[in-house]
C-alpha cells in the first residue's frame, strides 16, 4: 500500500551537523522546506560552497520524479548521523526509454502519488594512507520507493576548497578534455565530458561521445584537489557502473560534481559509499607534495578497488612514448625514428624497458585540404599511416 501523507518534520531538527573529527556541515533550508546541504567544514576550512545545494535527485520508468525533500528526521548513533529525507512524486510524464522509432515514451500519471524516504548515512573516519593521516565522512544513500522503483540516482554537489573555485587546484588522471593538473581561475570554464572537437573556419565541429564517463573507466578513480595547505580527495571504493562529471562555467565561482550510480531496478537501493578525506599539513603544500598525496591517493584507492574482485596493483614499467604529428614526420621522412633510435642507450641507462611510437593515420590531420589549425587525429580515413 503506497503511503499518501507526508510524515511531519520535527520542530527541534539541528541546523547544523558537527563530527569529532572536525567535519561538519550547515543543512540548507528555505523557511521551512529542506533544500539539502550546504556549506561543508574541516576546522575552519571550508570545503565547499553554500550557494547551491548537496542534493539528491531520483527519477522512476513508473512516471515519476523526486526533486523535493522534507527532513522529517535527524538520527544519531554512535557518531553515524542518518539525515532522514521524505519525498513526494511529481508527475514525470517523459521517462528514460525510447520506442521502435527511436522517440520517448511517455507515461500517464496514476492518480495514487507516491512517496519515498532516503536515509543518508554519514559516518567520520580517520585514513592512513602512505605517512599521512587524513579526516573524512563515509557516505551512503539509502532509498526506499514503494510503488515507483528505480535504478539510478544523481548526487549534485560543488566541491571548492575555501568555499570557492578560483585558486583551487584539480588533478584528474582520465580521458577527458581538462588539463591533467588543472589551475582553477574566477572564469575558468572546463567539463569533464568526453568532446572530439576541432576549431576554425574549415573545422568539422565536434561530437560528445559521453556526457558522463563511468567511473574508474574513463572518468577519474578519484576527484582530487588541494589549496594552500589543504588536500581532499573523493571517491567510491566499490563504484560498479557509477558515471560521473565536473564542470565548471566561466560566470560562477564553483565546481559542479555529479555522481550517477546505477543499479538493479528496486524499491530499496542502496547507493556505493561515497568517501571524503581532508589532509592538512603544516605549512603550505608545494607542487611536488601535492602531486605526491595525489598519487599516493591514487594507487590506495586503486588498491582498493582491485582488491574487491581479487586483483593486485601492477606497478607499471618505465615507458617513453614517442608521439610525432604530422608536420613532423613529413619533416623527417623515413628518417623519423633515427633520433629516437640515437638515446635508446640512454633510455636504458635511465631504467626504460619499454617505447611505445604513434604514428599519424591518413585522416584530416594528414590532409592538407580539409585539416584545420586543431585537426583531430581520432578520425581516420584509413588504418594506413599518413
Amino acid at each position: 500500500m503506497i503511503s499518501t501523507k507526508l510524515v511531519p518534520p520535527r520542530t527541534s531538527l539541528p541546523r547544523t551537523i558537527q563530527f569529532p573529527n572536525k567535519l561538519g556541515f550547515d543543512l540548507l533550508f528555505d523557511d521551512n522546506q529542506f533544500l539539502g546541504i550546504g556549506a561543508v567544514r574541516h576546522d575552519q576550512m571550508q570545503l565547499r560552497s553554500d550557494a547551491s545545494p548537496w542534493c539528491v535527485y531520483l527519477e522512476s520508468d513508473a512516471g515519476w520524479r523526486f526533486d523535493r525533500f522534507d527532513l522529517v528526521d535527524v538520527q544519531q548513533v554512535q557518531e553515524q548521523v542518518t539525515l532522514v529525507l521524505r519525498g513526494r512524486g511529481t508527475w514525470n510524464p517523459r521517462i528514460q526509454d525510447g520506442d521502435a522509432m527511436g522517440d520517448s515514451r511517455f507515461v500517464a500519471p496514476k492518480l495514487s502519488v507516491p512517496f519515498i524516504t532516503i536515509h543518508w548515512h554519514f559516518t567520520p573516519i580517520t585514513q592512513r594512507i602512505e605517512e599521512n593521516e587524513y579526516d573524512g565522512l563515509e557516505m551512503t544513500l539509502e532509498v526506499q520507493s514503494p510503488g515507483a522503483p528505480v535504478n539510478w540516482l544523481l548526487e549534485n554537489s560543488t566541491w571548492e576548497l575555501g568555499g570557492h573555485a578560483q585558486g583551487c587546484v584539480l588533478i584528474q588522471q582520465d580521458v577527458s578534455c581538462i588539463d591533467l593538473e588543472q589551475r582553477v581561475e574566477a572564469d575558468s570554464a572546463f567539463s569533464t565530458i568526453e568532446a572530439f572537437f576541432s576549431k576554425g573556419p574549415n573545422a568539422w565541429g565536434g561530437s560528445f561521445p559521453m556526457d558522463m564517463l563511468p567511473r574508474a573507466a574513463g572518468a577519474a578513480i578519484c576527484d582530487f584537489q588541494t589549496r594552500e595547505d589543504y588536500a581532499m580527495c573523493l571517491f567510491t571504493e566499490d563504484p560498479g557502473l557509477s558515471r560521473t562529471r565536473l564542470e565548471k562555467f566561466a560566470d560562477e565561482n564553483v565546481i559542479h560534481h555529479m555522481e550517477r550510480p546505477f543499479f538493479p531496478l528496486t524499491e530499496h537501493a542502496i547507493a556505493p559509499t561515497r568517501t571524503l578525506l581532508v589532509y592538512r599539513q603544516d605549512q603550505k603544500l608545494q607542487q611536488h607534495q601535492w602531486r605526491n598525496l595525489w598519487l599516493d591517493c591514487f594507487t590506495h584507492v586503486r588498491s582498493r578497488m582491485l582488491a574487491i574482485y581479487d586483483f593486485e596493483l601492477e606497478v607499471p614499467k618505465p615507458c617513453v612514448h614517442a608521439h610525432l604529428w604530422d608536420d613532423d614526420l613529413k619533416a623527417r621522412g623515413s628518417a623519423w625514428s633515427e633520433p629516437l633510435k640515437q638515446i635508446l642507450p640512454d633510455l636504458t641507462k635511465a631504467g626504460f624497458k619499454q617505447v611505445f611510437t604513434h604514428g599519424v593515420w591518413e585522416s584530416v590531420t594528414s590532409d592538407s585540404k580539409r585539416r584545420s589549425e586543431d585537426g583531430n587525429i581520432c578520425c581516420p580515413y584509413a588504418f594506413r599511416f599518413a
